[in-house]
């Protein structure tokens, strides 16, 4: 989990590399709202080919707006607009999630997802909630002890998507 949150911190560096002197060109009146996030385009994710179609499609349809909240949500982080952070987070966090399967025969379309994908589910929820908690503070230390904590969630999910699970 170690190289987990490394890798989640040099993304945030990245960001705040590349994004800090347009983000940072002067400061602003707390009346002021915050900068409108630029419209960045994620690229697609590769398909695994150890899901079946029908798995993807569920996951897709599912993911597009997850992922267009979380983007708001790092907006919000970077721009350390806690009253949108919270909100965003509380909103994450209540998302309904997708059940774990009863049992494990094909007709439940669940039962294709391997169980690190529910974990990190639970995780997501878990640390978006962490977010909520601590933006009202306005302490961007804990904010973004926070969002590291997120992005370790979003991680873990992906790489349960990316890769087949290990065989016993």
């Amino acid at each position: 989990m170690a190289v987990v949150r490394q890798a989640a911190t040099l993304l945030m560096i990245l960001g705040l590399t590349l994004l800090g002197p347009v983000a940072c060109t002067g400061s602003a009146p707390a009346t002021k709202p915050a900068p409108t996030p630029p419209q960045i385009r994620a690229p697609a994710m590769a398909a695994p080919s150890h899901l079946p179609q029908s798995a993807r499609r569920l996951l897709r349809q599912r993911m597009h707006r997850h992922g267009e909240a979380m983007n708001e949500l790092m907006w919000a982080i970077l721009y350390l607009d806690y009253e949108r952070a919270e909100a965003l987070g509380a909103e994450i966090a209540q998302e309904p999630r997708l059940a774990r399967p009863l049992l494990r025969d094909a007709t439940e379309l669940n039962s294709m997802l391997p169980e690190a994908f529910f974990i990190a589910q639970d995780a997501l929820a878990q640390q978006a909630a962490q977010v909520a908690a601590v933006a009202p503070d306005q302490d961007a230390k804990a904010l973004s002890e926070a969002a590291g904590g997120l992005i370790d969630a979003c991680l873990s999910c992906h790489a349960a998507y990316l890769r087949p699970p290990a065989q016993p």
